[in-house]
């Protein structure tokens, strides 16, 4: 705010300026204008001019008509000057003038939009907190704005912007103020007495800006995220004001995007928490502290281990072990997921070292980390450095990750192909089913998801759905694996229906390495089966169903 002000006063202070020196030119023009006139006038009153000749005449040979002549000319000459000096005087304050409003009109508006700024928001801001009229300000940020620019390029990117911020200003009307923060963020000042409005408002931008939107042919579709907060009731100054509506908008985009949340005052507790945790993360990265577990994957015909997926587990020095669920989706949106899943892989290649060598291991990919270019080469380089056989590795990736840039995965998946890396399309049957992604990409093995198979009993459209993804799995020559078998009857149901391998409780929850050398190098029998069969025990088999979280 302090430069803000300095620059109105120097702004203040050149106005000045050019206005003395405009002043000072007009009072010079007419003071010289004025005693021409004043000499003139005289030279009547006096008789001047007869006398002047008179006297010329009686010394002719002086030659004083020439210099009356030249001081005549320089007079009107001078007088001339005087004129043109003004004029131009004029011209250049005038140009002067339009510039400084020009370079004004560029520091208070984004140069792409033409919208209003943030040094213009934030004055605005102050002006109606000092005018004491409660009114709310929204936070904006756009959804799913990246993939347009990577997919379109950056110059339908800006006209998308652009187009955004004509909606802003519909929505808006004469009274609100939108504004472009940066990038795709936005803000809006909108005076208002009821937080009804403000919500409606909020709702508006949200329908609006969820709408397919048309440039040069091309259909971008984004969202947004928004974050509200009221004056004078939320905050009284303008930076505390724009920090809780970002607080607001950091909650929604924290609950799934596309929606606005209300500042509340429990949420910046939670934000500092927040902060907080994501250190530690980081810390617990550096420290070692994110560790594989692994879950059994079985052969259903044989009951034998063939494999083992690999679940990052953060042992967290004050909360006890950490599920997947509690820390990935934040390592995605701090920018550590790619840190984090090749610890655990390169941890997991070395625990494989002790374990038999025709066991597998599978490692989940998330959608974030399809987007590097380089995946292929990392996941590679960790196989070199570990001297881990591509051909036991499985890579899995679900269906929803296929959605963004096929072709860039379409490529990843390929290069790990071509190394001997299997590729397995995980939660099958629970995003955008495609026939097109079994035939044209190179998958050893589909997953059928857990809700189908934990609903099977009770559910005849999940019979029916599993029936299905065997039918076209095998049809594509492939594998198939059904994740949360939680007892004997759901394990003999999928083994009938032609399912080749099985995951759940029912084998075990997900242990730590120890306990894996023990599993696969100790007894001969090694999923619990053969003492289930002569037990009849089915509950035996389920030592984690109480803390079932644990095993996501």
């Amino acid at each position: 705010m302090r430069s803000d002000e300095q620059a109105e006063s120097e702004n203040a202070r050149k106005d000045r300026g050019s206005d003395h020196i405009q002043r000072r030119a007009r009072r010079d023009a007419y003071t010289i204008a004025a005693l021409s006139i004043l000499v003139v006038l005289a030279s009547i009153q006096f008789d001047a001019f007869d006398r002047i000749f008179e006297f010329t005449e009686r010394h002719e040979s002086w030659e004083l008509d020439e210099f009356l002549s030249l001081f005549v000319i320089l007079a009107l000459g001078g007088l001339v000057f005087s004129a043109r000096r003004w004029s131009d005087l004029n011209y250049e304050l005038a140009r002067r003038k339009s510039a400084e409003e020009r370079v004004h009109m560029m520091a208070m508006h984004d140069p792409l939009t033409g919208m209003a700024n943030r040094r213009k928001l934030s004055r605005e801001l102050e002006r109606a907190v000092a005018g004491h009229a409660p009114f709310a300000y929204l936070a904006i940020d756009l959804d799913h704005f990246k993939p347009v620019n990577d997919l379109h390029g950056h110059a339908t990117g800006d006209a998308l912007l652009v187009r955004v911020g004509q909606l802003l200003q519909e929505i808006a009307g004469e009274t609100g103020l939108p504004a472009r923060l940066g990038g795709d963020e936005f803000g809006m000042l909108i005076p208002c007495d009821q937080d009804e409005l403000a919500v409606q408002i909020a709702d508006r931008i949200l329908v609006a800006l969820s709408a397919p939107i048309e440039l040069s042919g091309k259909i971008c579709q984004i969202g947004a995220s928004i974050g509200l907060a009221l004056a004078p009731r939320d905050a009284s100054t303008p930076d505390a004001l724009m920090h809780r509506a970002d607080v607001a908008l950091y909650r929604a985009k924290s609950l799934g995007r596309g929606r606005f949340e209300a500042f509340e005052p429990g949420m910046d507790v939670r934000l500092r928490e927040r902060a907080r945790l994501e250190q530690e993360l980081r810390d617990g990265l550096r420290l070692g502290q994110v560790e594989p577990y692994y879950q059994s994957l079985i052969d259903l015909e044989t009951g034998e281990i063939v494999g083992l997926e690999i679940l990052a587990r953060w042992r967290h020095p004050s909360r006890g072990i950490l599920a997947p669920v509690d820390f990935i989706p934040m390592a995605e949106q701090i920018g550590v997921i790619t840190d984090l899943s090749a610890q655990i892989l390169r941890q997991a290649c070395n625990d494989a070292r002790n374990w038999r060598p025709d066991l597998s291991l599978a490692l989940n990919i998330s959608t974030v980390q399809l987007r590097d270019p380089w995946l292929a080469e990392r996941i590679l380089q960790i196989l070199l450095e570990t001297g881990f056989p591509p051909e036991r590795l499985e890579v899995e990736i679900t269906e929803n990750a296929l959605l963004g840039d096929l072709d860039a995965v379409s490529s990843t998946i390929m290069s790990l192909k071509n190394q001997g890396v299997s590729v397995v399309l995980d939660d099958f049957g629970t995003g955008y089913s495609s026939l097109k992604y079994l035939r044209d990409l190179p998958f050893s093995k589909v997953k059928i998801d857990r809700s189908f198979v934990q609903s099977y009993d009770d559910n005849e459209e999940s019979r029916l759905i599993i029936a299905a993804i065997l039918g076209l799995a095998h049809t594509h020559n492939l594998k198939v694996t059904a994740e949360g078998i939680e007892s004997d009857a759901k394990r003999d149901h999928l083994r009938e229906k032609g399912c080749d391998f099985g995951q759940g409780f029912f084998y075990g929850e997900p242990v730590d390495a120890d306990a894996v050398n023990a599993l696969v190098n100790g007894a001969a029998e090694t999923d619990k089966t053969a003492s289930i069969r002569e037990s009849g025990d089915t509950a035996a088999a389920l030592p984690a169903a109480r803390n079932r979280g644990s095993a996501s």
